[in-house]
């Protein structure tokens, strides 16, 4: 498989992330990493049980330093599309409106997806993996910027080279975590 690659990754400052929407992909050498929505300093994510809401950064902060995980904050330039406070409403929403992910219905993308359809005004429904929907993101000016936390190891002149995965790939993460 080839390599997609998130250039301009620069180190985050924590302070920073309490601001702004952000796609966290979290423990981005893991195939598939994990992804979740971030909004007002709190996350938004679909796992196999679930949707979780409004989880504190800080915890998600606490464990990435912990145990090393190596995580990328992807800022996203929504402000200026709509009120913040809509924006957070829209998060809440796009992760409710999934059950649980998995198999042939819903992964952790499907609420990111769902969110940037609702707040950019575009169609998503090709971009089945991360590295496919934030070319579609950049492109439109949707990105602005790239932040990293335990990246530095694994970044040749801070561009991190991510495997690209297929959907079966997706699957066996999700039936594997079930039977645990």
């Amino acid at each position: 498989m080839s390599k997609f690659e998130i250039n301009n990754i620069q180190p985050a400052i924590e302070a920073d992330l309490q601001h702004g929407t952000y796609i966290v992909l979290l423990n981005v050498r893991d195939l598939p990493p994990h992804l979740l929505l971030m909004s007002r300093g709190e996350l938004f994510s679909l796992s196999i049980k679930g949707p979780k809401l409004h989880l504190p950064l800080e915890l998600q902060l606490k464990l990435i330093k912990r145990a090393q995980i190596p995580s990328i904050f992807v800022k996203l330039n929504a402000e200026i599309h709509v009120q913040e406070g809509v924006i957070y409403k829209q998060a809440v929403s796009s992760t409710l409106a999934f059950s649980k992910a998995d198999v042939g219905f819903a992964t952790c993308l499907s609420p990111i997806k769902a969110f940037c359809d609702a707040i950019f005004h575009i169609n998503t429904g090709e971009a089945n993996f991360i590295y496919e929907l934030l070319p579609l993101l950049d492109k439109k000016g949707f990105v602005e910027g790239y932040h990293g936390i335990n990246m530095q190891p694994y970044m040749i002149v801070n561009t991190f080279f991510m495997e690209k995965y297929s959907m079966q790939t997706i699957y066996d993460s999700i039936t594997s975590a079930v039977a645990v």
